[in-house]
């Protein structure tokens, strides 16, 4: 679900002309935004496609994200790649208009988030698993936020394990081979890796299932220019209509497209409010106890 290279691809397809646009990406939304190979590669993909086209376009990354949110709400920045909590936690609604995101196998499956474990654990208290190692991809800090709160719930909070992981198949194969004794995943992720390996449904449950989306949403600013947020818009709709849009989404792990709105940002607006209540009762009881 990396949304960083079919993003730019639909943008540097449009004709924008004599118009910049400028793209921030939070560094932690992709391992593969570390990687100093895929900077260059990206580099050199802008700068073929701007030269035939005609277009500026100005890519920052950003490993604060108070920064990027700062620089979206001074207009340093007219469109914003991050998760869902970067955006709930930074950024200013009156700010952000819809953008688009990058869905696997369909937008549900990819909204759903599962908790795997092996099947011989399926029946452990949710404590005594929480208690051991989980591994999560280093995309899905909502993930990381929501075992967090559930942690709070059991009364260990203070011990949890994560065993971050490049990717969610990864994550899957850190439970399959007992690496690890929990797992976060989304209901798309799972079901294409038991597709590719069968073997994986066989050993592997569904412990817990919940409504929160852990990729990356884009969301553009008020004020930006109007013609370049209308082709954005408009070449959104139309990369599947391509053999090379449809590569580019394969590649970085998206068959569906669609818009994301303010509204998509609830679940896990809900989920930090929860949290951080949850952690404030906690702390005044442990005061009490004393």
């Amino acid at each position: 679900m990396r949304i960083a290279a079919w993003l730019l691809f639909l943008i540097l397809l449009s004709g924008i002309q004599a118009q910049t646009l400028r793209i921030g990406f939070y560094d932690s939304t992709s391992y593969a935004m570390k990687s100093a190979d895929f900077r260059l590669g990206m580099q050199i993909w802008i700068k073929e496609l701007t030269r035939e086209k005609n277009i500026m376009t100005e890519v920052r990354y950003y490993s604060n994200p108070k920064k990027l949110a700062d620089d979206f709400s001074q207009g340093t920045i007219n469109m914003a790649v991050a998760t869902p909590l970067i955006f709930v936690r930074y950024f200013d609604p009156a700010l952000m208009l819809p953008g688009i995101v990058g869905y696997k196998s369909s937008k549900e499956k990819s909204s759903n988030l599962l908790l795997l474990v092996r099947k011989e654990d399926r029946k452990k208290p949710l404590g005594r698993l929480l208690s051991g190692s989980i591994a999560i991809s280093q995309l899905a800090d909502g993930g990381r936020l929501y075992l967090k709160k559930l942690a709070l719930e059991q009364g260990n909070a203070d011990t949890l394990h994560f065993l971050e992981t490049r990717g969610q198949a990864q994550a899957i194969f850190k439970l399959f081979f007992k690496k690890a004794d929990l797992c976060v995943v989304t209901e798309a992720a799972f079901e294409t890796a038991c597709e590719l390996n069968p073997q994986l449904g066989k050993k592997l449950a569904v412990y817990k299932k919940e409504n929160l989306y852990i990729g990356n949403f884009t969301f553009l600013r008020k004020g930006m220019d109007r013609r370049i947020r209308e082709i954005i818009v408009k070449k959104s709709a139309e990369i599947l209509d391509s053999a090379r849009g449809r590569q580019v989404m394969i590649m970085f792990g998206s068959d569906t497209l669609g818009p994301c709105n303010l509204a998509d940002l609830e679940t896990t607006r809900s989920l930090y409010r929860d949290y951080l209540l949850l952690r404030k009762k906690k702390s005044r009881e442990r005061i009490h106890e004393k």
